[in-house]
């Protein structure tokens, strides 16, 4: 299956694969504004950065709800192409929150995040940690279909995603621990919501957020995200594969195979987690095959081990035990399009392996 004519998308290029059809966004979609639901919720920007040193980049910023308990976060990680890395989380200042409804800004005087949809902005001021790193985007802002995955028949259980940053330029100065490193790379970024049962979390969720390392052999990228939910809700795969050359689309698909393996069991770790993870997809005569590797583990976090040791009981009956891996690794591929010669091409980044049992 064939589609194309998304501005989206690239210079007007057809784009091979099977995904449905992907929707313009407004500036509001942006908006970090608060939603009504049934369950407990989860409110997300997220942005992650490969730098042409080699560096890496993730920032995350939350806002969860359920019943009386509310939490704003954030978290930061960076990692060197040797896996030493850096890990911040903070709170929010909740009285000091400034946000907008028209596009994205929020900001509590500590971090800020504020975008229009052709250029975002994060700006981080903490005593250990401080960045300003603007990202331009290559291709506007979508959604899939309208945003939305409705989980549940009453849909009261559902994920909203908005991809903000499909593919961009990033660029600005990190600080960590007095010590400033000047920065420019390739970036995604997106916005979402989840809303769920707190003991009925998706299993697994991976991504991979890949881009070349190599410039002189063209820029790519493979972006991979895939969640299973909770069996309650019939344990169904939501998975979505993009790879890109030179800021266009060239193959986007929901249809293709993923195969976990050299599993690593490691005493300080609750859970084993893949080493080697192959991808195979064919659709409308064009095809994907690869394979990532892990060089190194850089991150992990115990989502409970997070949470005051005070209040620890009473949330492990609310909340399963989320567990993230963060991993450095590279994925080297080939993608055959109708009618042109094989192409191989290697990208690089972190994959997160987040496991809930």
């Amino acid at each position: 299956m064939l589609f194309s004519g998304y501005p989206m998308l690239g210079e007007g290029r057809v784009v091979y694969g099977n995904l449905s059809p992907l929707s313009a966004v407004a500036p509001e979609d942006f908006a970090f504004t608060p939603i009504k639901h049934n369950h407990a919720a989860s409110n997300n920007i997220y942005y992650m950065a490969v730098f042409d040193n080699g560096w890496i980049f993730i920032i995350d910023l939350f806002h969860y709800t359920y019943g009386f308990f509310e939490k704003w976060g954030m978290y930061v990680v960076i990692t060197d192409p040797e896996g030493r890395s850096f890990f911040r989380k903070g709170e929010l200042n909740k009285k000091a929150l400034q946000i907008r409804e028209d596009r994205l800004f929020i900001s509590d005087g500590n971090i800020t995040f504020e975008g229009d949809g052709s250029t975002f902005r994060i700006v981080c001021d903490y005593s250990d940690f401080s960045c300003d790193i603007t990202v331009d985007n290559h291709l506007s802002p979508w959604k899939e279909r309208d945003g939305y995955h409705f989980i549940s028949p009453d849909r009261d259980v559902y994920v909203q995603r908005i991809v903000t940053t499909p593919w961009g330029k990033a660029f600005g100065t990190i600080t960590v621990s007095g010590k400033s490193i000047p920065v420019q790379g390739q970036a995604y970024g997106d916005r979402s919501i989840q809303v769920f049962p707190p003991l009925k979390l998706d299993p697994l969720i991976v991504s991979l957020r890949l881009f070349s390392s190599n410039l002189e052999e063209g820029s790519w990228q493979l972006n991979l995200l895939e969640h299973r939910t909770h069996k309650a809700f019939g344990s169904m795969r939501f998975p979505q594969l993009w790879v890109g050359k030179e800021e266009e689309w060239l193959y986007i698909s929901e249809d293709y195979s993923i195969t976990y393996s050299d599993f690593i069991q490691e005493p300080e770790y609750p859970y084993e987690y893949p080493r080697s993870i192959n991808i195979f997809s064919s659709s409308g005569g064009a095809l994907v095959s690869g394979t990532y590797w892990v060089n190194k583990m850089f991150n992990f976090t115990d989502v409970m081990k997070e949470i005051p040791e005070i209040i620890r009981p009473i949330a492990s009956i609310i909340f399963k035990r989320p567990v993230f891996f963060r991993c450095l690794g590279e994925f080297s591929g080939q993608i055959r399009l109708p009618g042109e010669e094989p192409k191989d091409f290697k990208v690089y980044g972190p994959m997160e392996y987040v496991i809930v049992r």
